[in-house]
């Protein structure tokens, strides 16, 4: 038997949860509920970048890409994404300093998801970024590197469906010429996959919307 409410269904099903201490993080996924993508709104909080990059430009790319692939992996499933002027507006009122690695934690996402009247609200912070080469005779094998953490919750239950979940990415291409690829747009990419890929768990029964005239 199902019973709805505005954002979610609950089914009598199991209740499954996974921990793993050794990278200090936990992922708790409830199968009992499941959200209604076009009821449920979702707070994408600003992007925070630890990884050491030196240049401001790419910084500022490595952000743009993850917080790009948030509002991506949640608005074609039918999520309804919430304005990013309106969560950056309450971070600021709720004088959160997302700079301080210290207020990075599942009680900070919930504040801020809940000063919006958000659902659901996640977070990323970019740990690590780096390039690999590897030259060949006639190639040059180029990697881009990222790891972040990620936190997901569900903010009306206060429950988290990732916390502080550790996740690395690479993305590599075989060239001719070395110099062909840049280092950065590899890891450009790399930031991606490490979103998509965190969030493959808790979006799986959800479906991806097709394009209009896609068959």
């Amino acid at each position: 038997m199902a019973i709805f409410n505005s954002s979610r269904a609950f089914l009598v099903t199991a209740f499954v949860a996974a921990t793993t201490a050794g990278n200090g993080w936990v992922q708790t996924q409830d199968a009992s509920a499941v959200y209604v993508p076009g009821a449920t709104s979702v707070a994408v909080l600003p992007v925070v970048n630890v990884s050491g990059e030196p240049d401001p430009n790419f910084k500022a790319g490595q952000i743009k890409a993850v917080s790009d692939q948030l509002r991506k992996e949640f608005a074609t499933r039918g999520f309804k994404v919430l304005d990013d002027k309106i969560i950056t507006d309450a971070v600021t009122t709720s004088k959160i300093d997302l700079t301080d690695e210290e207020q990075h934690s599942r009680k900070m996402v919930i504040t801020v998801g809940a000063s919006v009247k958000a659902d659901l609200a996640v977070f990323v912070v970019i740990n690590k970024v780096y390039t690999k080469s590897n030259e060949h005779f006639f190639t040059s094998d180029k990697e881009g590197h990222a790891k972040i953490t990620i936190w997901l919750v569900d903010v009306k239950q206060q429950k988290p469906l990732l916390s502080a979940k550790s996740q690395e990415s690479k993305q590599g291409s075989a060239e001719f010429f070395a110099n062909s690829v840049k280092g950065s747009e590899q890891i450009f990419a790399a930031c991606s996959s490490a979103v998509k890929a965190a969030l493959a768990v808790p979006l799986k029964p959800y479906a991806v919307a097709k394009e209009k005239g896609s068959q």
